[in-house]
């Protein structure tokens, strides 16, 4: 999602997303214990929401879960991916939360 404020990277980044749609979204989690630690990596293909109807839900969801959006609920334009390749690590513990599916295909 497209955040609150003016910086020049924010304003750009539907226009790349519009100019090579490809995109990587990663996400991690950092613990003291090495074992816990994971990643997930998300390779795929994104569009820019623009329609009210499309926008309604992603924007909302934000001002459920983190009390700030409540008095500014977040605006603007919304990425839609979809996630084409999913990696992560092939080593993670089954019970640390983390999938251990390296290379799995989303469907």
């Amino acid at each position: 999602m497209v955040r609150h404020g003016t910086a020049d990277g924010q304003q750009r980044r539907p226009r790349y997303v519009g100019e090579n749609p490809v995109v990587t979204m990663l996400a991690d989690h950092y613990s003291e214990d090495w074992e816990t630690l994971w990643w997930v990596r998300a390779d795929g293909r994104a569009a820019i929401l623009t329609g009210r109807r499309q926008t309604a839900e992603p924007l909302r969801v934000p001002a459920d879960r983190y009390w700030p959006y409540r008095a500014t609920p977040p605006t603007g334009l919304v990425p839609a991916v979809t996630a084409k390749r999913w990696t992560g690590p092939s080593g993670a513990r089954a019970d640390s939360g983390a999938r251990a599916d390296s290379g799995a295909r989303a469907r």
